[in-house]
């Protein structure tokens, strides 16, 4: 059996180790609810067949129809694992990572890219977006309050509205993550201070990055009711690795993500 290895002091190992990856099930999904996890991971080195080590930054993505999710230390352990491993090519490395990765996900798909220094530019973001940071939310809530949810009369628009003061905490270690969320939508005009107040009632929540993405996209569709809703929340990195989980009231294949600079 398996062991979690979040918040447990656990040397790097050497080698390649699919092993390692530890799978989390998925809880129950709420519907009409679909989308995929992102990640990146900056600290991607691994050798080229004559031994000489190499970098790059591994994006990789897996949707909401996989059986599991990949805990992030693991995965950080696992990809520590390749640093001094010879693989003959790019190609040959992504095509072990993605064999490992399937094996533990048990999911349809799985998108990966690897960005050499060359590329890492491409990284950079440019979201425009609405932000809703600078108001004063009508009430304050010590745990997440999808009464504080409201709506505007008016004729139904669409937008895409931002918060960079998201943050929960792992349920598992209690380090808090911190996050930029946004909220695409089409219908009724959402009340942006009580979007705001919404966000801040998570500060203590605790819960892993995709619950939390998760709840607050049923929270919205339920209290909001829109006619269509996109939620995605860009968590900071931690231990070199960053997640953006997103969540869609309709059919979504991997989009990639902006890095957003807090990333």
């Amino acid at each position: 059996m398996k062991t979690l290895v979040l918040g447990e002091k656990v040397a790097q190992h050497r080698g390649r180790k699919p092993e390692a990856l530890y799978p989390i099930a998925r809880g129950p999904l709420f519907t009409p609810m679909h989308g995929y996890d992102c990640w990146r991971a900056y600290e991607l080195t691994w050798c080229d067949a004559s031994g000489k080590p190499a970098i790059g930054i591994l994006e990789l993505a897996y949707p909401l129809a996989s059986s599991c999710i990949i805990e992030s230390k693991s995965l950080k352990l696992y990809l520590g694992g390749l640093a001094d491993e010879r693989f003959g090519s790019s190609d040959e490395l992504l095509a072990t990572i993605r064999q490992d990765l399937t094996e533990a996900l048990n999911s349809p798909w799985i998108e990966l890219r690897l960005y050499r220094p060359a590329e890492f530019e491409q990284l950079r973001g440019a979201v425009e977006l609405s932000n809703i940071d600078e108001l004063e939310p009508p009430a304050y809530a010590s745990e997440p309050e999808p009464g504080l949810l409201k709506t505007l009369a008016g004729a139904a628009l669409s937008e895409t509205l931002t918060s960079n003061l998201l943050r929960t905490f792992c349920p598992i270690t209690a380090q808090p993550d911190w996050g930029t969320l946004t909220v695409s939508y089409r219908g009724a005009p959402i009340d942006k201070g009580s979007l705001l107040g919404y966000v801040l009632s998570y500060r203590e929540h605790q819960g892993f990055a995709e619950s939390c993405c998760e709840s607050i996209y049923k929270d919205i569709w339920q209290k909001c009711r829109p006619e269509w809703l996109k939620v995605v929340c860009h968590y900071t990195r931690r231990g070199g690795i960053d997640i953006t989980p997103v969540r869609c009231s309709e059919p979504v294949g991997f989009e990639r993500q902006e890095r957003l600079i807090r990333q």
